[in-house]
């Protein structure tokens, strides 16, 4: 999976840009250049079986259960992963504002495989439809994702902000989303192995309302909670490929397209200092939640009919969540 945006480009935007509706400049500043260290984890998939072993040893109270390996089990393996985030406002006046924000990540990798003496099978619903997914001794599944999103906002603020105790701003904006995922499942008698692949991308364009508050008891400290919703239109592909003795034999190979409606939420609390005149630190926790996506895993069909894999289906589920800290430069 090839990346969206170089990370290396932190070290060069870390100075300016991103979570715009946190801090407001002082009076007289119109520019605002910010920029977030961002360590965030993705979760939340619907469970779907990948690997079975026949001799699995059966536990009491949930017998029989020979799954060894499921989807749930790769998205438990996902790490913190570092991003970034960059982005630039401009206050009008001290009732209006606008802000545009980018943020990145680093994809999320996550492997498990599973030995046996020729008990290992995927649970085709006929065994005899592929040779190297039944009665292996080998199996490896691979999950990644990879996402980024760009959005522009109009802030109408209700309260001076940086003066009034308690302010309170709306937020209208729009928003872009982008997913792309691979998974790639493994199986055979070594040396002879044959793969499953699976790629999924989705576009996601949306508009969104939100509120944020911010509590200023001094000059030098702030706190703020904001929320933002809306729905998005997702533009989503996937690309299926399955082989079988040895990878010279193609099973599936096909290619979809559908359109589908979501909706997300993000939430993010935080807190700020204002160290210098014109800098600002701030620190918090985000968490962003989405419905309406095409989902790598969840893409796997056992069925052995013509049609099989070549429905995109785009009910997943996912949650972004993590840690946040950076500056703000207002001049």
């Amino acid at each position: 999976m090839q990346r969206a945006v170089p990370y290396t480009t932190l070290l060069l935007l870390l100075q300016a840009a991103a979570l715009g509706a946190g801090e407001y400049p002082a009076l007289g500043e119109h520019w605002s250049l910010l920029g977030d260290f961002v360590y965030m984890r993705r979760t939340d998939i619907h469970n779907h079986t990948l690997v079975k072993d026949d001799n699995k040893r059966q536990c009491p109270g949930r017998c029989p259960n020979f799954t060894v390996i499921d989807t749930k089990d790769l998205v438990q393996n996902f790490d913190f992963e570092p991003g970034y985030r960059v982005g630039l406002g401009f206050i009008a006046d001290p009732k209006n504002s606008f802000e545009g924000n980018f943020l990145y990540l680093q994809p999320w990798h996550a492997k498990k495989h599973a030995h046996a003496d020729q008990s290992l099978s995927f649970p085709l619903s006929n065994q005899d439809y592929a040779q190297d997914f039944t009665d292996a001794s080998f199996a490896q599944a691979e999950y990644s994702s990879q996402f980024w999103d760009l959005e522009t906002n109009y802030l109408r603020h209700f309260g001076e902000r940086g003066v009034h105790y308690f302010s309170l701003s709306g937020i209208i904006g729009l928003r872009y989303f982008h997913w792309d995922e691979q998974f790639k499942l493994i199986m055979g008698n070594p040396p002879d192995k044959s793969p499953y692949n699976i790629h999924t991308h989705n576009r996601m364009f949306g508009a969104q309302l939100g509120l944020d508050l911010q509590i200023h008891p001094n000059r030098w400290l702030f706190w703020n909670i904001f929320a933002k919703a809306g729905p998005f239109a997702n533009h989503t592909e996937q690309r299926q490929f399955m082989g079988d003795q040895d990878d010279t034999v193609t099973l599936r190979h096909s290619k979809r397209q559908e359109r589908e409606v979501g909706i997300y939420t993000d939430v993010a609390a935080q807190v700020g200092f204002r160290c210098f005149k014109h800098v600002y630190l701030h620190g918090g926790y985000q968490a962003l939640f989405f419905s309406g996506l095409s989902l790598a895993p969840e893409q796997i069909s056992h069925k052995v009919t013509g049609s099989a894999g070549k429905k995109d289906h785009t009910h997943g589920n996912a949650i972004i969540h993590g840690l946040f800290a950076g500056l703000m430069f207002s001049f």
